[in-house]
């Protein structure tokens, strides 16, 4: 499943890795039976398959840690805890439900099969939740190349079609287990075929199929004339520090992609374009800018932080700022990287992220939801996300409300990491083909991207030797089906899991042991 995350058509990987853990959940250790299977086993068995996916998958957020003579302690630390999350996240669901499913009837390597699926689904909910949330790892962002996906994804989103997935192979599952046993024990008959779990099976294959011919999945109409939007990345890696040649070099880049930027076109750069919000009074080189956009009736929007007092301390926020004609406005960054930009209980784990974190002293702060809002830019509403909000599915649907396309500006080159990268643009695919929008990635470290809503992806056309691109966007009004019911979709797992406790298994045929023929007459010849 890991592979899935790092691989072309990784859903073939991911399958592979959810029927190959059933299969050896349904397998039997030394001295176990059907009816009992060591719980230490199974869960030992599920540790170690998340474990590995998660090392996999996210084995590039050592990557963040501070480099110094003990850096592979600390990384070795870091990759430690995440990996134990994300287990407990997963066994928290599993063990419950598995004892839960055997007072309802269910055979331990039965209740194994179906508590299997809830739990992993529900697991990659609960990543999403609090401060320590994330929209990495999981089973969802490697079904972005599944065939039909795009059809699917904007009626049950990402985690609706991880949840009916790991159903189907946990109804297989069970399934195979049952006429398995059933033909142990000589009672394989047209009346014992377990008729229930095949005719769901054949159905919502069916169902999957007419979504992914496209029969009642359509896509959202356009909202007025394409835009124009130029794409301008730094000169300088801004993590290489900031002073005023930088600022005067970032000034003299955006003036000259803004003089190929089409009347009332827009303008977009990646995140931290600046390391300074911009001034009060433009003088100088700022003015300038500001009159050059004026009279091309332009519409900028500057990745620069915001400053602001909270709770009397100056604190930093992760910013677009808008500069429109007439207009200024700004979209903070909501939801922080946990150690890399937000340093929760700062005081008590001061010691740790010294070691760790580079980042540990700057006074980067969330925003508050009032300023995490959509910009009007260029006649058109633009949901925005910073740098990993874009992985979290819920807070993406809800800013996309009412939105006519979406805008993830990021900044990829802190992290010198291909499968990170490969896995945001991925993510990226997935938020476009689920609210059926398109969605603009402007990054710096991997290529700027244009992301339709069919989930394919477009590189933008450039000049050579220029440091920015032009993109042609659609924008489209209207809103999926998923997006209107995301909150109900997160809960998914969950309603499985109070289905599955609703039913009460049916008895299930114990293996019919061999007689062994005995007599006390001598075999005739």
């Amino acid at each position: 499943m890991g592979m899935g995350l790092q691989m072309p058509h990784g859903w073939l990987w991911t399958f592979a890795g959810l029927i190959g853990l059933q299969v050896a959940l349904a397998g039997k250790p030394r001295g176990a039976t059907h009816d009992r299977s060591p719980l230490w086993h199974d869960a030992g068995m599920i540790g170690l398959a998340v474990a590995a996916t998660t090392c996999v998958g996210m084995g590039w957020v050592v990557l963040a840690v501070r480099d110094t003579e003990s850096q592979w302690l600390w990384r070795g630390l870091t990759l430690l805890i995440v990996t134990g999350w994300h287990i407990f996240l997963t066994l928290v669901g599993w063990l419950p439900l598995r004892l839960a499913l055997q007072i309802r009837g269910w055979l331990p390597v039965e209740a194994n099969a179906l508590a299997l699926g809830v739990a992993l689904c529900g697991a990659d909910a609960l990543k999403q939740i609090g401060w320590q949330g994330h929209g990495y790892a999981l089973i969802a962002n490697s079904l972005v190349d599944l065939p039909g996906a795009a059809s699917w994804l904007p009626w049950t989103g990402s985690q609706g079609l991880a949840t009916w997935i790991c159903a189907v192979i946990a109804g297989g599952t069970l399934l195979a287990l049952r006429t398995g046993r059933r033909a142990c024990a000589g009672a394989v008959t047209t009346k014992t075929l377990q008729w229930p779990p095949a005719i769901g099976l054949c159905a919502s294959l069916l169902l999957y199929a007419s979504l992914a011919l496209g029969v009642v999945s359509r896509g959202l109409p356009a909202a007025g004339d394409a835009l124009e939007i130029v794409v301008v990345h730094p000169p300088t890696n801004p993590i290489e520090g900031w002073d005023a040649q930088r600022r005067d070099a970032g000034l003299a880049l955006v003036r000259q992609a803004l003089q190929a930027t089409p009347p009332g076109g827009l303008l977009v750069t990646t995140e931290d374009f600046f390391g300074e919000p911009p001034p009060v009074d433009p003088q100088g080189d700022w003015a300038d800018l500001l009159a050059l956009r004026d009279a091309r009736e332009a519409h900028l929007l500057i990745g620069m932080p915001l400053w602001a007092m909270q709770g009397g301390e100056a604190a930093v926020m992760n910013a677009v700022w808008q500069l429109s004609p007439g207009r200024n406005d700004v979209f903070a960054k909501q939801r922080l990287v946990p150690g890399a930009e937000y340093l929760p209980w700062s005081d008590a784990l001061a010691l740790v992220y010294r070691h760790v974190f580079p980042t540990a002293g700057k006074r980067t702060q969330p925003a508050p939801s009032s300023l995490a809002r959509q910009l009007q830019v260029s006649g058109s509403a633009v949901a925005l996300a910073l740098c990993h909000e874009v992985s979290f599915a819920l807070t993406m649907a809800q800013r996309a409300d009412g939105a006519q396309w979406l805008l993830n500006v990021a900044d990829d080159s802190w992290l010198d990491s291909g499968p990170y990268r490969h896995q945001a643009q991925n993510i990226a695919r997935l938020r476009a083909m689920e609210l059926g929008k398109p969605l603009l990635r402007v990054v710096n470290g991997s290529r700027s991207v244009l992301v339709s809503p069919d989930g394919s992806v477009s590189s933008g056309v450039s000049e050579p030797g220029a440091a920015y691109a032009r993109f042609q966007l659609g924008p489209v009004e209207g809103s999926t089906f998923y997006q209107r019911w995301a909150g109900a979709w997160a809960w998914a797992p969950f309603a499985l899991a109070a289905a599955l406790l609703s039913w009460r298994a049916s008895p299930s045929p114990r293996t019919a042991p061999v007689a062994r023929a005995t007599t006390d007459q001598e075999p005739s010849p």
